[in-house]
């Protein structure tokens, strides 16, 4: 074996080391159907949305709009996702499904479960204590 054939075969695995990352930490990563709690037999789930390229981005927990009464976490600010944020969006119980003030306390419930799991998705934990 020569110096040539040495420099190829070194040059060869770095290539190959180069090309197979373990895990790209630039790409957006989005965690969904994470369940929060369950009441009354009834799983309350939420979605984390991390932007790609940040680390320890800030959090916001989204609530979706609809008078308490109708939406789901699918519709969230994607917008904020693409400038760095990482968006959680939670699913709760609705007016027409629990009475007041059953929502608050599953917003409540998802928003311990974001704090307790900021170091297993990678955001910042929230400081704002429900």
């Amino acid at each position: 074996m020569n110096i040539k054939d040495i420099f190829q075969f070194f040059s060869g695995l770095f290539l190959l080391v180069g090309a197979t990352p373990a895990a790209d930490q630039s790409a957006p990563r989005d965690f969904r159907e994470v369940v929060y709690a369950t009441v009354d037999g009834k799983p309350l789930a939420l979605d984390v949305h991390m932007p790609g390229g940040v680390r320890h981005p800030p959090l916001i927990v989204f609530m979706q709009g609809g008078a308490w009464t109708t939406g789901n976490k699918t519709q969230y600010p994607a917008f904020l996702v693409q400038r760095g944020f990482a968006v959680a969006s939670l699913d709760f119980r609705s007016s027409n499904d629990a009475r007041f003030p059953a929502d608050v306390y599953d917003i409540k419930a998802g928003i311990r479960f974001l704090r307790a799991r900021a170091a297993d998705y990678g955001y910042r934990r929230p400081a704002a204590r429900p």
